[in-house]
């Protein structure tokens, strides 16, 4: 865990962020522009870091097409970039997991910070696509990015 601690204290100041400590199961959680919950926590068993993102709520009036886009997007990470989509039951909020491999000895900070850079552009991207559906929208809604210049 200490090696983890000490990553974080390299990740922080490449990124530029006052605290980057960990609680006592491995975790630190961050707002990125005020809306997005970027969560870091660190797998002793396996030695990665899972990061997963709060993103956004799932709209009320969102119909299949959305459901089925996320799920689609899965695939093979055809549109996300190595991590995946999940929705939590509980609070209606789309989530965007990603697991890092973490070997103190290689870990390199700018690396990661370049790597949580494109996955917060990705959900940037998806967060808007989310937020643009509806049940009026049940059309063609393909993505208007490309996810193969974003991969990490």
């Amino acid at each position: 865990m200490e090696q983890y601690r000490e990553f974080l204290g390299k990740v922080a100041e490449v990124a530029s962020i006052s605290d980057l400590t960990p609680d006592e199961d491995g975790l630190v959680s961050l707002k990125v522009d005020g809306s997005v919950g970027l969560n870091l926590q660190f797998i002793p068993q396996t030695s990665k870091i899972f990061c997963f993102v709060d993103m956004c709520d799932i709209p009320v009036d969102a119909g299949g097409k959305l459901l089925r886009d996320l799920l689609s997007a899965n695939l093979f990470y055809t549109e996300t970039a190595g991590g995946s989509f999940a929705i939590d039951a509980g609070s209606n909020r789309v989530i965007y997991q990603y697991m890092f491999d973490f070997v103190p000895e290689t870990a390199d900070a700018t690396e990661f910070v370049a790597v949580l850079e494109k996955i917060l552009s990705l959900m940037d991207l998806w967060i808007t696509r989310v937020n643009g559906s509806s049940a009026e929208s049940e059309g063609d809604a393909s993505p208007s990015f490309n996810v193969a210049q974003i991969r990490v």
